[in-house]
């Protein structure tokens, strides 16, 4: 039902505020009617978009706090009706009548929802949209009495014009998750902090920092409001800890229009394994746009005579060449934090296998049965008790191909299909990232590199952080990334500047993990069948706890 309430802009009004608004209406019609915006200079047309955006977040605003206000009255009885009406008549059934009716049903409407969206010509998400933040940001009202906003830095900033509409929800969505977990006074530090990063304000929260005095788009926002969420949970992430230990899960959609859809939900540390690689092939395409060109960002070799060695002289070259190469590579890779996917804080389980298989190239050109077994790498020859055949476990009586999920933390795997399928999915992209045919960034094969302040890290507290995404790692699993990666000191000074940069350190080396695999056989866990070459090497006592880096102090799991 369409209100009865109808606008009428040529109706004059004793109210200075609509006639002021009235007023700016006809100026600025007056003023943009002859802009022809295509005919003006570059900085005619930056200065003007500043200009109306400046406007736009005024009148923004300022929607804002009337779409809640209408809302509200809508949700109630109006106090001011049934004022009116015990004025004009001693008929309390009448008061009582006209003061239970809210101002969406005295205009035919049935919730101010629909008043909202039909009166001002707006999509009811949108209405729902401003409803949401004018709660939080505007002033609320109780029993006839007017109450502080919640949160009332965030809503004299967006009354003011300093912030959008977007900024303020999205420090809104974060000052919500903050609510249940901080004291009042670190909430009300990060509001004014964030709405002086918004509004590109100098204030005491701000002053010093980089980027002081420049106003932070949304997506700049929301990512400083993650790492205030990190930085302030009690327990470094704990009161996130149950989102973050949420396993991956993927699976396929139904058939529709011929094809099937994907579907899941990935942790932090998936997506960044993934995305990294995608990475390398994006950037490689990038760099050779010319179809058929040779692609300068991955690896190339000359092309070499079929290998015409015995399965003898095979054995001896991968037992003794092939490790002392894989070491030469290991002392080499240490001078840099990113030199290769198994350096630092890398994918997947970060064995030897992609240095393996680069040391191995040459077997690529020899027979079909030859070069599986140079892409297997630790198969058979390497490590002859794990398998006696290529890729076979000795233990399950399967082949180690088909265990490609990562190993279950117990000995019971609970996980369900469609989080053992995420698993699989990331191991093949482990996989994939120390295969030396695929592409390198940078030089450098495709690597996740893990930030973490050192205090954090020994003190069991904190966060760390991805390159390129956003989710914090939690410290449990820098831990467990260090164990097999390792890492290097970076020294900063207090305005950023680097003052020292260590050496990279790798916790086992490719000797030792080869080892280590021939000793365990495979995971060391009860009742868990994860090949060797799927397995990670871990201390047994902790390094930050004075545990050596040795092979009686390392396990398999």
């Amino acid at each position: 039902m369409a209100p009865m309430f109808m606008e009428n802009t040529g109706e004059a009004s004793s109210n200075a505020v609509i006639v002021a608004v009235g007023q700016a209406r006809e100026i600025l019609l007056k003023a943009l009617s002859s802009v022809s915006f295509g005919s003006l200079g570059d900085e005619e047309s930056l200065s003007i978009l500043l200009a109306l955006e400046s406007v736009g977040r005024v009148v923004d605003g300022a929607r804002v706090l009337s779409t809640t206000d209408v809302l509200r009255r809508s949700e109630y009885l109006d106090v001011s009706v049934a004022k009116t009406a015990a004025a004009k008549t001693a008929d309390q059934t009448e008061i009582e009548a006209a003061g239970a009716v809210s101002l969406a049903r005295r205009l035919g409407c049935r919730s101010g929802l629909v008043l909202v969206s039909t009166l001002a010509r707006l999509s009811r998400s949108e209405v729902r949209q401003r409803a949401s933040l004018g709660k939080n940001a505007g002033e609320r009202m109780l029993l006839g009495r007017p109450l502080a906003p919640t949160y009332p830095v965030v809503g004299e900033a967006l009354q003011g014009g300093e912030l959008g509409v977007e900024q303020a929800r999205v420090i809104v969505s974060v000052l919500d998750g903050l609510r249940a977990s901080v004291l009042v006074d670190d909430l009300d530090r990060v509001e004014r902090s964030l709405v002086a990063s918004g509004s590109g304000t100098i204030t005491p929260e701000t002053e010093g920092l980089p980027g002081a005095g420049i106003a932070f788009a949304p997506e700049l926002l929301r990512q400083q409001g993650i790492a205030w969420q990190a930085r302030l949970a009690p327990d470094g992430c704990a009161p996130g800890e149950a989102t973050a230990e949420r396993r991956s899960w993927f699976a396929f959609g139904g058939l529709n229009n011929g094809g099937y859809s994907l579907n899941g939900w990935l942790t932090t540390l998936d997506r960044a394994i993934i995305g990294t690689v995608f990475d390398a092939y994006l950037f490689s395409a990038a760099a050779n746009p010319v179809p058929g060109a040779v692609p300068r960002a991955t690896v190339a070799f000359h092309k070499t005579e079929p290998c015409e060695l015995s399965d003898a002289d095979s054995t001896h070259n991968d037992e003794t060449d092939g490790i002392t190469d894989s070491d030469d590579n290991d002392s080499k890779a240490s001078t840099s934090i990113d030199s290769s996917a198994s350096d630092v804080l890398a994918i997947g389980a970060n064995d030897d296998r992609g240095a393996q298989a680069s040391n191995d190239v040459p077997v690529e050109h020899c027979e079909s049965g030859e070069q599986t077994g140079g892409q297997h790498g630790q198969a058979d020859d390497e490590n002859g008790p794990i398998g006696h055949e290529q890729g076979y476990d000795e233990r399950t009586g399967a082949n180690a191909g088909q265990a490609l999920s990562p190993c279950p933390q117990e000995p019971a795997d609970t996980r369900s299909i469609s989080e053992k399928q995420a698993g699989i999915l990331r191991a093949v992209f482990e996989a994939a990232a120390r295969q030396p045919g695929t592409p390198t960034m940078g030089g450098a094969a495709p690597t996740v590199l893990v930030h973490i302040n050192i205090n954090d890290l020994l003190a069991g507290r904190g966060a760390g952080w991805i390159d390129g995404i956003d989710g914090p790692l939690t410290v449990k699993q820098v831990d467990e990334l260090l164990c097999a990666g390792g890492y290097q000191p970076v020294l900063f000074g207090h305005k950023g500047q680097v003052l020292h940069l260590g050496d990279s350190n790798r916790f086992f080396t490719a000797s030792q993990r080869r080892a280590l695999a021939a000793r365990d056989g495979g995971c060391v866990i009860p009742g868990c069948t994860v090949p060797p070459q799927l397995t990670q090497a871990h201390h047994v006592v902790p390094w930050r706890k004075g545990g050596l880096t040795n092979i009686d102090n390392g396990t398999s799991c």
